[in-house]
């Protein structure tokens, strides 16, 4: 076992979140603890607690973290001339690429996330998006749930990550050639 960091201020909060997410994605919300997080990074729960007041506030940054960065993916999609495949294709490409992140901002079923408005507010912005292709907003929820549901079992399932950007792109074509515009 690794020395506990004997400062405080040596840890950051990026290096707590960053392992908060790993443990919250592998164990799920309520199995870990601030000790296993601080057990994890070989500190004591202290140093934990000098940057989070609690487990629910460490959770909302990981959140906010997490939804910060898909949108800013998002953004970049659509700065530039963009295809509702583009657009498509980058949400997949966010789960693939970030899977913790993608975990907990998706799949957790913990009331903080409940309570969240990154979640709504994120939606909304893909949803403004796709709509600008003519796609009325009833559709928009099939295709994200769609999305979410071929991200989700691909992560469940490595055997198929190694097929990504074709199945990807197949799952994609395929959503977007059912679409009524």
């Amino acid at each position: 076992m690794s020395p506990r960091k004997s400062v405080e201020k040596e840890l950051s909060k990026e290096q707590i979140l960053n392992a908060a997410r790993n443990l919250f994605s592998a164990k799920g919300f309520q199995e870990v603890s601030m000790r296993d997080i601080a057990k994890e990074l070989g500190c004591s729960h202290g140093a934990i607690y000098y940057h989070f007041k609690n487990k629910i506030e460490l959770f909302n940054q990981l959140l906010q973290a997490g939804f910060n960065l898909l949108d800013s993916i998002m953004e970049n999609i659509v700065s530039d001339e963009h295809s509702l495949k583009d657009i498509l294709l980058g949400f997949v490409d966010f789960g693939f690429k970030y899977p913790h992140h993608y975990e907990i901002m998706f799949i957790t079923k913990e009331d903080a996330f409940l309570l969240h408005s990154a979640p709504l507010d994120s939606y909304k912005r893909f949803e403004d998006e796709v709509m600008k292709f003519n796609v009325i907003s009833s559709e928009v929820y099939f295709i994200f749930v769609s999305l979410h549901g071929f991200v989700s079992y691909h992560l469940r399932s490595e055997q198929f990550l190694d097929r990504g950007t074709t199945i990807s792109e197949q799952f994609v074509d395929f959503l977007i050639k059912n679409i009524q515009i």
